[in-house]
């Protein structure tokens, strides 16, 4: 379920390059729930502008706007998913 809805995020960031922060951080809730802090997120951003985003169990990690509503989220965390 969660691939679904990412590759529908995925078309529609495709389509609107440009986004707010406030827009940005709906869609990243929708994925990811409450997992980051988005507070460090810039006002305005696009769709390839990396982005400091900070995970609460392993810190601060940088990542495009892009990548990260494909569902990359930190790093950190899908290598312990994957072992």
């Amino acid at each position: 379920m969660l691939n679904i809805k990412v590759k529908m995020l995925t078309i529609y960031i495709i389509r609107f390059l440009n986004v707010n922060k406030t827009e940005f951080i709906e869609k990243a809730r929708a994925i990811y729930g409450d997992e980051y802090d988005y507070s460090m997120v810039p006002e305005r951003l696009e769709n390839y502008s990396v982005i400091p985003i900070r995970c609460y169990v392993h810190g601060l990690f940088y990542e495009s706007v892009y990548n990260f509503l494909k569902g990359c989220g930190c790093f950190e965390c899908n290598n312990k998913e994957i072992k």
